[in-house]
């Protein structure tokens, strides 16, 4: 499951690679297929810990709590980091770089007091970043329009996210609050959440047209509840055939690498505009096959925690590449964005991930013991 989620963080990377670059050749997985997948695996990890891990009385609160520090001490420390870089490196070149180029490229900007406080809490609270993907700001009045679509005269006001692909975790966060009413349900009503979300999306996608449906069917946290519970429903079916499970995916490991083979040139097969549908329901089958397969890998363990400062750097990290290095079309350019990130996220991983565990762990000792 590690290096699953580690090859779902690689792919964003190369989705936010402009020009359609790619990395030595391979597509990997369409972004916004990786971030359902993570969706999924969310929905998967959630169920089992509340099932058998925050499964007595008062836990509520502690599994908020443990989620919580598992995102924000990192969330925080590269959001400090985005800032002083790409502003040091604005100071010396006279020239803005990285997310001070996208806050100064739509000027004239009028932030009023009410609008500047909601961009700085969602930015330091992470919960309700996905909602800026629905507002839009007056360029003269700062007046809000409660539209994802844009306005005349009007800033889109996702673009004052500090680091943009954390509106995920907002959407994460959002079913964390939700979560230990739904994955402990029977599962015909786990089922019952999964297909209400899922008739919801396919409202949005068959009645708006494609550029129109899609805030409503990528970013809006009811809209995505169908993938966290699948994930959970595979989870529970994991749970009733352990034994099973860890059977066959010994028996046909081989279908995980074929699969991975298909994922590194998604981007690339003849029908990939139609394979959203093929992969949404194998991800939920293979989610919980691939578990019973490497719950007991320690190092596929490791490689999955470095996805997270991974994905949480990488968009800053190909800012700041494209700031410097002009010839757009470099064949280096995806492997150096790639290289430079997974350094920056062990790094991270080791001076602040595996302290934050520790702490989260002591901490959870104390309250369940």
């Amino acid at each position: 499951m590690g290096l699953l989620r580690l090859f779902l963080a690689v792919s964003v990377l190369v989705t936010h690679l402009r020009y359609g670059r790619g990395i030595l050749g391979l597509s990997f997985l369409n972004g916004a297929l990786a971030v359902q997948t993570f969706f999924i695996i969310s929905g998967f990890y959630m169920a089992l810990v509340l099932n058998e891990k925050y499964n007595y009385l008062g836990s509520y609160w502690h599994f908020i709590q443990q989620r919580f520090l598992r995102l924000y001490p990192l969330y925080l420390f590269v959001g400090v980091l985005i800032l002083a870089v790409e502003g040091l490196i604005t100071y010396a070149t006279s020239r803005p770089c990285g997310v001070y180029e996208v806050w100064v490229k739509d000027e004239p900007h009028c932030i009023t007091l009410f609008t500047g406080c909601y961009y700085a809490l969602a930015n330091l609270m992470i919960l309700g970043l996905d909602t800026l993907w629905f507002l839009q700001q007056d360029s003269v009045t700062g007046q809000l329009y409660f539209t994802p679509y844009p306005v005349a005269h009007a800033t889109q006001c996702f673009a004052y996210i500090l680091n943009g692909p954390t509106w995920t975790l907002a959407v994460e966060m959002t079913f964390y609050l939700l979560a230990p009413f739904l994955v402990r349900k029977p599962v015909p009503v786990q089922a019952a959440f999964m297909l209400a979300s899922l008739a919801l999306r396919s409202y949005f996608f068959w009645t708006l047209s494609p550029k129109l449906s899609v805030p409503w069917t990528y970013y809006f946290s009811p809209s995505d509840l169908c993938f966290f519970m699948a994930g959970s429903l595979g989870y529970h079916f994991y749970s009733r055939n352990r034994a099973g499970f860890e059977q066959f995916a010994r028996s046909y490991a081989w279908l995980f690498w074929l699969l991975g083979a298909v994922m590194l040139v998604q981007g690339r097969l003849p029908f990939k505009d139609y394979f959203f549908y093929v992969y949404v329901p194998a991800a939920m089958v293979m989610v919980p096959l691939l578990f019973a397969c490497t719950r007991n890998n320690k190092r596929d363990r490791l490689i999955g925690e470095l996805s997270y400062p991974f994905y949480l750097i990488h968009l800053h990290v190909v800012w700041v590449t494209e700031y410097f290095l002009h010839e757009k079309f470099n064949a280096v350019f995806g492997p150096f964005c790639l290289l430079v990130s997974l350094s920056l996220a062990y790094l991270m991983f080791q001076w602040i991930e595996i302290r934050t565990e520790r702490f989260r762990e002591k901490l959870f000792q104390h309250h369940h013991g």
